[in-house]
């Protein structure tokens, strides 16, 4: 069997993103047990922070490198090394100025000055995420999938295994256990970053500062024009990420922050499945535009968003009455308070799961910024029901629903339009109705398996049975019909035998 190099990258990124997923997955799961409630917020705080902030003090430079080491390939290295050095210089500016004034900052982010101390460990740990953030974002650029996913597994793999550490350990005090994970993990990070530099940085960097300014401005102001003008649309779907659990901290308490935590983790859990497809659809939309590969962007264009009507609303509804036992396996019976702001979550999530895959194709093909009004739009969505209904982890969970909703219909709409798509109404037609059904046959059956009351393992595993059977069936029955199926078939050829 003969498989194209766009595909292997695509499944070797998929496997390796599935260990990112079990790693988040069980890593939360060991958080809650070894914290408390109080401390699991600020531990899920301090994750939304370090997800807004990330790309302001690299100047989303990760997204620019993705790009123009794949457009450029003779200036790659003078990319990673001003990306750097810009990154890194900015990040001890802010180290200086939130020292002296910890508290306040302190005050700012967790509502709180009694955690002044994980404002300071909050800067450390943002640096140790630039030395990974940017030679991650370079290999992919390069299209070195290999060295750039295993790259991900080391530095999502770790916190779990450290996590574990923490908690056969026993520490009591909760702000010892938090303070020795993000100071290890921050170690851990630096040692992979600079291992993945070795050869690339040092080499040329005194070569780098040698190069008179107006040189430097000159070969770097596309990377950073490219970049700068993205930095809206990173930072607002940051907020939009983040926003629940940082407005819960202060309408309602910490605890509620870390329940908000649970319901974004769950949405984070299902789209690191689009993550694979992001991360390559932008150097290879981008080759694409280069060599004006026009009919075949169109062409692929309609097979994502066949994708994404004939797969995704599926996938949710399947996944949507296992909620309970998501929130109960993953975090324990103490958080089953979530189980309906998790739901509505889920119901959402293929909104955002369309918008993650069609804003790596918006990136590849236009220097226009596309994504910062679409993250815009959803941010200010969420932000308005947030405010007028966000008094209860439901009420946040719908505000945050119906943002994800219109990062999903924009994204459509955008690509649509620029790249004048026919929308295949008939085709979506079919698969809502094929949704509902599904939906209702769901239903009926855990209906039914509840009413026998065989045992919650029990009960659970015949759901998940049930839906592993009719999987089976829409891929022989519907899903082999699609375009992405024939996609993919194109790109699989088997060898006869002799």
């Amino acid at each position: 069997m003969k498989i194209s190099k766009f595909l292997k990258d695509l499944l070797s990124t998929g496997i390796r993103q599935v260990g990112v997923v079990l790693f988040g997955f069980f890593l939360l799961k060991v958080m809650s047990a070894a914290l408390n409630k109080e401390y699991f917020g600020v531990f899920i705080v301090m994750r939304r922070w370090v997800t807004i902030l990330l790309p302001l003090l690299t100047f989303n430079l990760s997204i620019g490198l993705a790009r123009y080491v794949s457009y450029q390939k003779d200036q790659a290295r003078f990319y990673l090394n001003i990306s750097l050095i810009v990154s890194i210089a900015f990040c001890f500016f802010v180290f200086i100025v939130f020292t002296p004034f910890n508290k306040i900052f302190s005050k700012l982010l967790f509502n709180d000055t009694n955690y002044s101390n994980f404002v300071l460990i909050l800067v450390f740990f943002l640096f140790a995420n630039i030395l990974n953030l940017i030679p991650y974002s370079y290999l992919r650029g390069k299209m070195d999938m290999n060295a750039a996913n295993m790259m991900r597994i080391l530095f999502t793999g770790f916190p779990l295994l450290l996590a574990l550490a923490l908690l056969l350990i026993k520490i009591e005090n909760n702000a010892h256990i938090l303070t020795l994970y993000f100071l290890i993990y921050s170690v851990w990070a630096v040692i992979i970053g600079c291992y993945y530099l070795r050869g690339e940085f040092f080499t040329v960097l005194k070569t780098t500062f040698k190069t008179s300014r107006k040189t430097i401005f000159s070969k770097s102001r596309s990377l950073f024009t490219f970049s700068l003008v993205r930095i809206p649309s990173v930072f607002f779907n940051s907020l939009i990420l983040s926003f629940p659990a940082l407005i819960a901290i202060h309408k309602i308490s910490v605890v509620a922050a870390g329940y908000m935590g649970i319901v974004v983790a769950v949405l984070r859990l299902l789209a690191i499945f689009s993550m694979p497809f992001n991360m390559i659809f932008v150097p290879k939309f981008s080759a694409l535009i280069k060599e004006n590969h026009r009919e075949n962007i169109r062409q692929y264009s309609m097979v994502v968003l066949d994708f994404i009507f004939t797969f995704l609303p599926l996938l949710v509804v399947i996944i949507f009455g296992l909620t309970r036992y998501i929130v109960l396996i993953w975090v324990g019976s103490a958080y089953l308070v979530t189980v309906n702001s998790v739901a509505i979550a889920i119901l959402f999530s293929m909104f955002y799961l369309a918008f993650a895959l069609i804003r790596g194709i918006l990136d590849g093909l236009f220097v226009f910024p596309y994504n910062n009004f679409i993250n815009l739009a959803g941010f200010i969505i969420l932000a308005l029901l947030s405010l007028l209904i966000g008094s209860t982890i439901s009420g946040l969970s719908l505000a945050f629903g119906f943002g994800l909703l219109v990062l999903g219909l924009m994204s459509i709409w955008t690509l649509v339009k620029k790249l004048s798509l026919s929308i295949p109404w008939m085709v979506i037609l079919k698969a809502i109705v094929l949704s509902l059904s599904v939906f209702l046959v769901l239903k009926y059956t855990d209906g039914v398996v509840t009413g026998l009351s065989p045992g919650g393992m029990y009960t659970f595993a015949i759901c998940v049975s049930s839906r592993a059977f009719l999987a089976a069936a829409l891929w022989f029955l519907y899903w082999r019909k699609t375009l992405w199926y024939t996609e993919v078939m194109k790109r699989i050829q088997f060898k006869a035998s002799h």
